[in-house]
C-alpha cells in the first residue's frame, strides 16, 4: 500500500510539474524598430526627435525587446535600412509582438501620412507611407504590431513633397496570409482637418516630442485602473488602456506656454485587454479611477453624436448630465464639430421642379464648367442663393462621371445616379460632402420626406467624422456588436444609402472586416445596378480582376470618390489608367477627391476630351 501510494503520489508529482514546464506560456518574444530623425533635407532641424528614439529604444530594451535603433546621429537613415530591419523581424517567423516607432518630420497628403527619412523630400522614395505599411503590417504573421507615429504633421504644400508617395516599410506576403494581424497604431494628433491647418513654419517649433514623453510617463505614472493582469503576467498595461491617459494628457502639456498648435492623438487600439506592451512602473493598489476626470477624444464625441442621431426617442434624465457627456460638449465647441456637420445639414433637399430627373446640388464654391461623357446631355441652373443644380440625362446608363470645375481652377469628379440627386458641399480647395437622396416624384422620395431631416442629420455627422478622420469601428474586427450597429446605420428606407454605404466601406475595411464589406457592396450594386469604384477596391473586387482596365471602367468614376482611397491602389494591386496615374500628385486635402487645377486638365483632357465645355448661363 505504501509503495502504491507513493507511486501514484510521484506521478502526481511528476505530472504537475510536466503540466507547468510544458503548458505554461512562454515569455513573448517582443521586437522594435525605433527611428528618430532630426535632420530632413533642407526643412528646419528637429529637436527632439532623436533623443525621443534613444528614450524608447532604451525603454523598451528594459523590458527585454529585441531592438533595432536607426537614427542619424552618425549618418543618413534609409528607407532600405528601415525596410531591411523590419523585415528581417517579420521572416523570422516567431516574433510575438513587433513595435515600429517614428519620430520626426510627417506630412498629410489625401488622408494618408508619410514619415519623412533623411534624404527627403528631395528624394520621393525616401519616405514612409505609413498607411500602406499598417496595410502590409496585417498580413506580416506577427500577432501584434504597434506603430507609433510621433512626427509633426505638417501640410504637404508647405514643405514641397506633392509628389512623394512614400515606399513600403513592410514587406508583402508571397501568399494571402492565413490570418489578418492586429495593429494598434497610436498617432501623435489626428490625421483628418485640424493637422492641414499647421504649416511646417509654425509645425516645427512647437515640435518637441510631447507625445513620446507623454506614452512613457504612462507607464511611469498610469492611473490605477490602467495596471492590470495580463496571462499571469502582473502590473501590465494593455494597449487598450493607453488611450484614456494620452487623450486626457497629450493635449494639456501640449498647450503649455510655448506651444500654440493644439494636438489631440488620435489612439486606434484593436488587440483587446490581452495584449500589452510594458509593465507599469508602480504597482495597481487602490479601488479604479477615471470617473472624476473623464477623457473624450473626438473619435467619441463622433460615436456620441452618431448614436444620438439614431435614437430619435430620448427620454429625460433626472440630475445633471454626466461628466463625460459635459467634457463631449466642451469638445465639440473647441472643434467645431457640431458647425461643420450643421453646414452640411443645412445643404439638403431637392425642389420639386426636378422631379423625375438625376444630378446633384453643389454648394459653396462657384463652378465655371462642367463635363459629362458623349451622349449624356446636362442642363445647369443656378438660383438667387448662388448654388448650381445640373440636371443630367443619363439615358439607359445607372451612373456617369461628371467633372465639375471651380472658379479657382480647382475641382472634383462627381457619380450622377440614376433617379437620385446629390447634394455636394464644397469649401476652399476642398469638397466636404456629397450626399445622395432620391428625387422628386420617385418611389423612395415620399418615405424620405417622412425622415429626411434624420437621414441629412445623419449624413451630416458621419460626414463630419470622416472629414476629421474619425469614422470607424472602435475596436477592429473584435467589437462584432458595432460592426451590426454600422450595418443597421446604413439599411435607411429599408435599402442601401450610398453615400453612407461608401462610408461604411471605409469603416469596415479599416477594421478588417471584409465580409461586411463584399455585403455592402452586393447591396449597394442590387440597389443602384451600380459599381463604386471604392467600394470595389476595398472589397478587393477590382484586385482578384487583376486590376484590369475593363474592371475599372465597369465602376463610376475611374478612381477614387474619397481622397484616403488613392493610398490604397499601390498595397491592392490596382492600377488606374496610364493616362491618369499622374492625378495622384495633384490630390488636395478633402474629404471627397478634389484636384489641383493642373489635374483638372488632365481629367478634362483624358476623360472628357471629346466633350464640348458647357459654361454656366450669365
Amino acid at each position: 500500500m505504501l509503495r502504491r501510494q507513493f507511486g501514484v503520489t510521484t506521478l502526481t508529482l511528476i505530472a504537475s510539474a510536466f503540466a507547468r514546464v510544458s503548458f505554461a506560456k512562454p515569455p513573448k518574444k517582443a521586437a522594435a524598430v525605433v527611428i528618430g530623425i532630426d535632420h530632413v533635407g533642407n526643412l528646419p532641424v528637429l529637436r527632439a526627435a532623436k533623443s525621443g528614439a534613444e528614450s524608447v529604444a532604451d525603454w523598451l530594451k528594459g523590458e527585454h525587446f529585441d531592438v533595432a535603433l536607426l537614427t542619424d546621429a552618425k549618418h543618413p537613415v534609409k528607407t532600405s535600412e528601415v525596410f531591411d530591419a523590419i523585415a528581417a523581424y517579420v521572416n523570422r517567423g516567431n516574433i510575438d509582438q513587433l513595435v515600429v516607432y517614428f519620430a520626426g518630420h510627417g506630412f498629410i497628403n489625401a488622408y494618408a501620412e508619410y514619415w519623412l527619412l533623411s534624404g527627403a523630400p528631395e528624394n520621393p522614395n525616401e519616405a514612409i507611407s505609413v498607411v500602406e505599411s499598417t496595410y502590409l503590417a496585417k498580413q506580416s504573421g506577427i500577432p501584434n504590431v504597434v506603430i507609433i507615429s510621433d512626427c509633426c504633421r505638417s501640410r504637404s504644400d508647405s514643405i514641397q513633397t506633392e509628389r512623394v508617395r512614400g515606399s513600403l516599410a513592410f514587406p508583402a506576403p508571397p501568399t494571402p496570409p492565413v490570418m489578418v494581424c492586429d495593429v494598434d497604431v497610436l498617432y501623435a494628433t489626428l490625421v483628418g482637418d485640424p493637422a492641414w491647418e499647421v504649416p511646417v513654419e509654425k509645425s516645427v517649433p512647437a515640435y518637441s516630442g510631447v507625445f513620446t514623453t507623454t506614452l512613457l510617463d504612462a507607464y511611469k505614472h498610469p492611473d490605477e485602473d490602467m495596471v492590470s493582469e495580463v496571462d499571469g503576467e502582473k502590473n501590465v498595461i494593455a494597449n487598450s488602456r493607453l488611450k484614456r491617459f494620452l487623450v486626457r494628457e497629450v493635449p494639456k502639456r501640449a498647450q503649455a506656454p510655448s506651444i500654440s498648435i493644439v494636438q489631440r492623438p488620435d489612439i486606434q487600439v484593436v488587440s483587446g485587454d490581452e495584449t500589452y506592451i510594458a509593465h507599469s512602473a508602480k504597482p495597481r493598489t487602490g479601488p479604479p479611477l477615471g470617473k472624476d476626470d473623464p477623457a473624450v477624444s473626438l473619435t467619441d464625441l463622433a460615436v456620441y453624436t452618431v448614436s444620438k442621431i439614431n435614437r430619435p426617442v430620448e427620454y429625460d434624465r433626472p440630475g445633471p448630465p454626466p461628466p463625460e457627456e459635459v467634457v463631449a460638449k466642451e469638445l465639440d465647441e473647441k472643434v467645431g464639430f457640431s458647425k461643420s456637420a450643421g453646414e452640411i445639414f443645412r445643404a439638403r433637399g431637392v425642389a420639386d421642379e426636378f422631379a423625375g430627373k438625376s444630378g446633384f446640388i453643389l454648394s459653396g464654391n462657384r463652378v465655371t464648367r462642367v463635363l459629362a461623357p458623349q451622349g449624356v446631355v446636362t442642363d445647369l441652373h443656378e438660383d438667387l442663393k448662388g448654388h448650381i443644380t445640373l440636371i443630367a440625362d443619363l439615358g439607359k446608363q445607372n451612373a456617369v462621371p461628371v467633372s465639375v470645375r471651380f472658379s479657382d481652377g480647382t475641382g472634383t469628379v462627381l457619380a450622377v445616379l440614376k433617379d437620385f440627386f446629390a447634394n455636394v458641399v464644397t469649401g476652399e480647395r476642398s469638397v466636404s460632402s456629397v450626399a445622395y437622396e432620391p428625387s422628386p416624384g420617385t418611389e423612395l422620395s415620399a418615405i424620405y420626406r417622412s425622415d429626411g431631416p434624420r437621414i441629412a442629420e445623419l449624413h451630416a455627422a458621419v460626414a463630419t467624422a470622416s472629414r476629421f478622420g474619425i469614422f470607424r469601428i472602435r475596436g477592429g474586427k473584435k467589437n462584432t456588436f458595432e460592426a451590426r450597429q454600422m450595418g443597421d446605420l446604413i439599411r435607411v428606407l429599408k435599402s442601401v444609402d450610398a453615400t453612407l454605404g461608401i462610408y461604411a466601406a471605409y469603416a469596415y475595411a479599416s477594421a478588417d472586416l471584409i465580409q461586411d464589406v463584399r455585403s455592402v457592396e452586393e447591396n449597394l450594386f442590387r440597389e443602384y445596378r451600380t459599381k463604386f469604384f471604392d467600394v470595389e477596391l476595398l472589397a478587393g473586387s477590382l484586385s482578384r480582376k487583376g486590376g484590369s482596365v475593363d474592371a475599372i471602367k465597369s465602376c463610376v468614376p475611374y478612381f477614387p470618390m474619397l481622397s484616403q482611397g488613392w493610398s490604397l491602389l499601390r498595397v491592392k494591386g490596382v492600377e488606374i489608367s496610364s493616362d491618369l496615374q499622374a492625378l495622384g500628385d495633384y490630390l488636395l486635402p478633402s474629404l471627397w477627391t478634389c484636384f489641383s487645377p493642373k489635374g483638372m486638365d488632365i481629367v478634362e483632357a483624358k476623360l472628357f476630351g471629346a466633350t464640348v465645355p458647357r459654361p454656366l448661363p450669365s
